[in-house]
């Protein structure tokens, strides 16, 4: 008996040197969970995986980050994929829930922007991280480095350099139609720079969350010409027209109004030396125009203004580039009327009915002609449930399918 004792009080002790030594394994392991855990809520975003389930029940996604809606409910049809993480304020490539909402008053901690400099035998481009959210890299319109930057970094071998070209006169706020006209670029386009040739950059939350989204939009200092041939431009939008064939001229590209939305890639395009599309029978749609760098329709149809008065309208801009269309085949390709279809004429047809546009590779949103004439509101938010043409565009552009979004519980 004394014997088992000894036994018995030995065996204790190893159990007792066990749970000592074993202890810190157990709590620091637990300690460790609690503290990732702790992290994890001050994230931007914590994404509950939804179940299946059917179309009646819904998706609850919470999060603790600011600016972003709380215990936010998306009903879930069956059919449809499990939701991946695209809560991000910021939108990428990778995001393909239906309608998520966008904060477009978000700010990141830092954006990148690319910047370049040019010296007798190198040039320089790198990316630039800044933490302000307006900053836009800078250079003169005709600038030699601009040149240079643009033979060297966006030749591909095509006739027309995938460079894109915006003219933005005037101090204006950054609108949703704009927004969507940027961002059709960059998602579909996708060139090798975005050239803004502007005095004045646009305003606004959207522009600030453009930015936020793509690095490689450049703005091209430049004043609004005042004149062309000794004859002066009264109106803005005729000095927008002349700018926009100078830009084409000096740099080549795609030339785009800030209401034009890209709905196909237009490289199949870009082995001619210009291209242009018709609007209504007798007119060019001068709202997209492509063209290489001097091409010999550009410079026709910029010669054509010595005959420009204040009285002309419309007629430079769309009347006289149709006669040399017609007149020159072998100088530009006519691509029918698949970059503006459909037409002013036609509006109801984008803001009150749904269009077959599939073979669209462009569409002319007409804004001020929306404004004057309809009452309903283009943004973001309505956009979403809107059951026309204009609606299903935006939502193609923005989430990647035409489909109504989902009704939010």
């Amino acid at each position: 008996m004394p014997s088992t004792g000894r036994r018995v009080g030995m065996f204790s002790k190893i159990q007792f040197l066990l749970l000592i030594l074993g202890l810190p394994s157990l709590i620091i392991p637990a300690f460790l969970v609690l503290l990732m855990a702790d992290k994890r809520t001050n994230n931007h975003e914590v994404f509950l995986q939804p179940k299946p389930m059917d179309s009646k029940v819904a998706v609850t996604i919470r999060t603790s980050a600011p600016n972003i809606i709380k215990d936010l409910k998306i009903p879930v049809p069956a059919s449809i994929p499990p939701l991946r993480r695209c809560m991000n304020t910021i939108w990428s490539e990778d995001c393909i829930d239906p309608c998520h909402k966008y904060n477009v008053l978000t700010k990141e901690r830092q954006r990148k922007q690319i910047i370049f400099s040019c010296d007798k035998n190198k040039l320089h481009m790198r990316t630039l991280y800044t933490k302000k959210p307006k900053y836009i890299f800078k250079i003169q319109f005709k600038d030699s480095c601009l040149h240079r930057m643009t033979d060297r970094y966006c030749d591909d071998g095509k006739a027309v350099p995938n460079i894109v070209h915006y003219v933005w006169f005037g101090k204006m706020n950054f609108g949703f139609t704009h927004f969507l006209s940027f961002l059709s670029v960059f998602k579909i386009q996708k060139p090798c720079l975005i050239l803004l040739h502007a005095d004045n950059v646009p305003q606004g939350s959207l522009w600030k969350y453009f930015l936020q989204i793509v690095s490689n939009i450049v703005h091209v200092q430049r004043k609004q010409p005042k004149k062309i041939y000794k004859t002066k431009i009264p109106f803005i939008e005729h000095k927008a027209d002349v700018a926009k064939l100078e830009a084409l001229k000096e740099y080549g590209g795609i030339y785009l109004d800030t209401d034009e939305i890209i709905l196909q890639s237009l490289d199949v395009f870009r082995n001619f030396e210009a291209t242009v599309s018709l609007e209504q029978n007798g007119t060019v749609a001068n709202s997209l125009i492509m063209a290489r760098r001097n091409a010999p329709f550009i410079k026709l149809w910029i010669e054509s203004y010595r005959t420009y008065t204040r009285a002309d309208g419309s007629k430079h801009s769309n009347m006289v580039p149709f006669q040399l269309a017609r007149n020159s085949k072998n100088r530009v390709h006519i691509a029918e009327n698949l970059f503006a279809t459909p037409n002013s004429k036609d509006l109801h047809k984008i803001y009150r009915e749904n269009v077959d546009w599939s073979k669209n590779y462009a569409i002319h949103m007409y804004t001020r002609l929306h404004d004057h004439f309809f009452e309903e509101k283009f943004s973001l938010e309505s956009s979403q449930t809107m059951n026309n043409t204009a609606g299903a565009i935006a939502r193609h552009i923005i989430y990647g399918t035409k489909e109504l979004c989902l009704q939010r519980g």
